[in-house]
């Protein structure tokens, strides 16, 4: 008898501390709260002269009379690549040491860096830079016939002019976005070239007053603005009315649609774009309104996270800053003496909130 009741004050004691432990936790889960903070921090930072020297940036004159720099300019890290395409070639700046290297011979265009090598979408070929020997690769991009239904490949003529709009690199390849205006006829695709030297139409759309409207490829549709980024291709599309915009998520190898979400605003709008991404799913929109303002709007997981007025935003949607992989933001600005590029590295912090007390750690 006596075991017996030592065995219940046992079981009793267990079950009581257990309900203890349990409102314990419990009163943690709901008085704390773990919040992740974002905030940029400063950076070293280098400036180049203009001038076709070594080490210096070369420059032009617009037809409207504005000073053009190099077309494009990207960061990873605490370097800084720089298309100098006055002077038809590519740096490598390293920010914290303020050494320069130059790669020859190549045509300056859209620049993505993936991991030991640079690359460069021109207007006839896709270049490869081995960045630890400085070795070159050129590919021809893919012909304006790819993938295209044969009634609209009849009406393609001579092209007028190609653009490259995006460039990324992808774990199967090279994505590369790209418009071409033909006497009749208006091309918008984006290509999938591998890294066994293929190519795979990916999206394309067609328009001109002799064809119909043609959407093409594995994703055929229309998309108002593409973003490419190396885990995920992004198609932005105005909703049914000024109000919802619709943001569709598509493999980047294969095309196949992962999500689509509408985004409804407060605000009508009178045109939208995607202009960044910062890792982890979030992507940046550009937007003007109908009363003529506008903001940089930050969407992840579907929600719309931050939004900054135009003239506000950390993020200059006019390719004078990046956003690397790493979140990081690059900084270029033009001057009358040369180029400065800067970075700022982004911190996260978690806040632990207990109440009214806030710990940083």
């Amino acid at each position: 008898m006596l075991v017996q009741l030592g065995v219940f004050n046992i079981r009793r004691r267990s079950l009581l501390f257990g309900f203890v432990v349990t409102a314990l936790v419990l009163a943690a889960v709901f008085a704390f709260a773990v919040d992740r903070e974002y905030f940029y921090e400063r950076g070293p930072s280098v400036e180049l002269r203009w001038g076709r020297g070594p080490g210096a940036v070369g420059r032009g004159m617009g037809l409207d009379g504005r000073s053009l720099g190099p077309e494009c300019i990207e960061g990873q890290g605490t370097k800084a690549y720089i298309a100098d395409t006055f002077n038809q070639r590519v740096f490598e700046v390293d920010l914290l040491s303020g050494e320069v290297r130059a790669f020859e011979g190549v045509a300056p265009g859209l620049l993505a860096v993936a991991e030991s090598s640079l690359f460069l979408a021109g207007e006839e070929s896709l270049w490869q830079i081995d960045l630890s020997s400085g070795a070159t690769v050129a590919r021809p991009l893919p012909g304006w016939d790819l993938g295209l239904p044969e009634e609209v490949a009849a009406a393609l003529g001579p092209v007028v002019s190609a653009t490259t709009l995006g460039l990324s690199v992808t774990s199967g390849g090279v994505l590369i976005h790209q418009q071409a205006l033909f006497d009749s006829l208006l091309l918008d695709r984006v290509v999938l070239m591998t890294e066994d030297g293929g190519a795979r139409l990916i999206a394309g759309f067609a328009a001109g007053p002799t064809v119909p409207t043609t959407g093409y490829g594995t994703v055929p549709q229309r998309a108002d603005s593409w973003l490419l980024t190396p885990s995920a291709l992004y198609a932005l599309k105005e909703g049914e009315d000024p109000f919802t915009l619709n943001l569709r998520t598509f493999d980047p190898e294969t095309g196949e649609l992962r999500d689509s979400f509408d985004l409804r605003l407060e605000r009508p709008q009178r045109r939208a774009r995607l202009v960044g991404w910062r890792g982890r799913g979030r992507v940046v929109l550009e937007i003007i309104y109908y009363d003529g303002s506008g903001s940089v709007l930050e969407i992840q997981d579907k929600i719309a996270v931050r939004e900054w007025p135009l003239e506000d935003s950390p993020i200059d949607t006019y390719h004078r800053s990046s956003v690397d992989d790493a979140g990081n933001l690059h900084f270029y600005t033009p001057n009358l003496e040369g180029l400065k590029l800067e970075v700022y590295f982004l911190v996260r912090k978690w806040r632990l909130n207990f109440l009214s007390l806030n710990t940083m750690f």
